[in-house]
């Protein structure tokens, strides 16, 4: 599985609730979305910084997807934000779906690890492979590793 790794240090993202009880306002690092794009045929996205004359730190990613159709493969993104925390922080992106009962990874990809510090913001990209037929809901899932904790978002997406 090929991955492409984005990260930048003022990239300005708008902070979303997460999906996880324990989260407070004091939570160290702080998931801003994930989701799923189509592959770029023309290879220009996913992309940092390519906007011109952008006066921001910008992410290029496809327009996200909820509905994703069998045999075809998609880009997964993820962005997070660090508010307190110093030290080794690790990104992984699963598509699950229960069937007969039991949760079944139908696609995954994990970032190699890096320093998370205060004040930073890293965006993540990982190309999957090609979704198997498997109809119905799925969940996608964005958990960042930091220190020994985490912190996850989830996302429903449809699979046909």
């Amino acid at each position: 599985m090929k991955k492409a790794i984005l990260s930048a240090v003022a990239l300005a993202l708008v902070l979303m609730p997460l999906s996880s009880s324990a989260v407070t306002p004091t939570t160290p690092i702080w998931i801003a979305f994930v989701t799923g794009t189509l592959p770029d045929p023309n290879g220009q996205v996913p992309a940092l910084n390519k906007v011109p004359g952008a006066g921001v730190t910008n992410l290029d990613i496809g327009i996200p997807v909820m509905i994703f159709n069998h045999g075809s493969s998609y880009v997964y993104a993820t962005a997070l934000e660090d508010l307190n925390f110093t030290g080794t922080c690790q990104a992984t992106i699963k598509l699950t779906q229960v069937q007969a009962g039991k949760s079944v990874i139908l696609d995954s990809g994990t970032d190699p690890t890096f320093n998370c510090k205060p004040g930073t913001s890293w965006a993540w990209v990982i190309f999957g492979k090609p979704i198997p037929n498997s109809p119905g809901l799925a969940t996608l899932t964005s958990t960042v590793k930091y220190g020994t904790k985490t912190v996850s978002m989830n996302s429903t997406v449809l699979l046909q």
